[in-house]
C-alpha cells in the first residue's frame, strides 16, 4: 500500500520596510500582530522574487523590491517550508489594510506578536532599516528621499 505524500505548503512572511522611517508594517489579528503573509500549495524556490512582488501588489497595492530572505525553514516530514523576506517599498501606499500600523523598533519590542518566534528576525531588520534602504537605493538620501 502506498500513501500519497502531502502537498507542499510554502508560507511566506514579509517584512515591509517603511519608505522613509525605520518602521515595518504589521497587520492586526485576534491573537496579536503579524507580518503580511501568503501561502502557495506547491514547492517554491527562494528565488521567487517576482511571485512575492506580484502578490504584494495584488494583496496590498504595494510596489516593493525584495532585499533578501531573512529565514528559510524546511519541514520535509510535513512537506512545509516557511520563509521570511525583507522588502523595501518603492512608493508609499496611501491606503493600508484596515487596522494595520507602521511599527518602530521600540514599539515592536513590547507588542504581542501572533508568531513570537519571528521577533528574532524582525527586531534586527527594524533596527537596521535605514541601512537596508541605502543599499537598495543608493543616492536616495541625496535625492531627498532619505
Amino acid at each position: 500500500m502506498t500513501t500519497t505524500p502531502p502537498a507542499w505548503q510554502s508560507l511566506y512572511h514579509l517584512i515591509l520596510l517603511h519608505p522613509t522611517e525605520p518602521h515595518i508594517l504589521l497587520l492586526p489579528e485576534q491573537n496579536g500582530w503579524l507580518l503580511p503573509f501568503f501561502h502557495k500549495v506547491e514547492p517554491t524556490h527562494m528565488s521567487d522574487a517576482p511571485l512575492i512582488i506580484d502578490t504584494m501588489q495584488r494583496q496590498l497595492g504595494i510596489d516593493a523590491i525584495v532585499l533578501y530572505c531573512a529565514y528559510h525553514g524546511v519541514d520535509r516530514e510535513n512537506a512545509r517550508q516557511e520563509l521570511i523576506y525583507v522588502l523595501d517599498i518603492l512608493h508609499p501606499s496611501r491606503i493600508l489594510p484596515a487596522g494595520s500600523q507602521w511599527v518602530g523598533h521600540d514599539t515592536l519590542a513590547s507588542l504581542e506578536l501572533s508568531h513570537p518566534e519571528q521577533r528574532t528576525f524582525i527586531l534586527p531588520v527594524c533596527a537596521n532599516a535605514k541601512r537596508y534602504r541605502h543599499y537598495a537605493h543608493p543616492g536616495r538620501e541625496e535625492a531627498g528621499l532619505r
